[in-house]
């Protein structure tokens, strides 16, 4: 789950937009490929937007029971203040490990009952008779 995402500022069908197609998206999911390192694919720089992991998803292989690589894609906009200097400001972002769809079922709703025997309220006396 990612958090303190921002969307990209770049036209998708700029130059540079082209280039880092893997932008679109903050989450990929994709089944495990040695030779697949690089999410903007081998040389971004001269990239025609090729190559990279939007190509990977692409190609719609089956990823149950296989090993996956999870790309996370993240961005900071930072508008540069007088007050940055010299010293820039902590900027975060991250991200969250959220199972979902873990269980067919909730595993809590079949906890057997259960008096805790140790309480003072447990049993017949109570903790404030005489």
């Amino acid at each position: 789950m990612p958090e303190s995402t921002l969307t990209s500022y770049l036209k998708p069908d700029s130059p540079s937009g082209i280039r880092s197609n893997f932008m679109e998206n903050h989450l990929w999911v994709t089944k495990y490929d040695p030779e697949e390192r690089y999410p903007a694919g081998e040389y971004m720089n001269h990239s025609d937007g090729s190559g990279g992991v939007a190509d990977f998803v692409k190609q719609n292989r089956p990823i149950e029971n296989a090993d996956i690589v999870l790309w996370h894609v993240f961005g900071l906009h930072h508008q540069p203040r007088i007050e940055d200097f010299p010293v820039q400001p902590c900027i975060t972002t991250g991200f969250k490990l959220m199972p979902t769809g873990f269980f067919d079922q909730n595993p809590c709703i079949d906890i057997a009952p259960n008096v805790n025997k140790a309480s003072k309220l447990a049993g017949t006396s109570s903790c404030c008779s005489s």
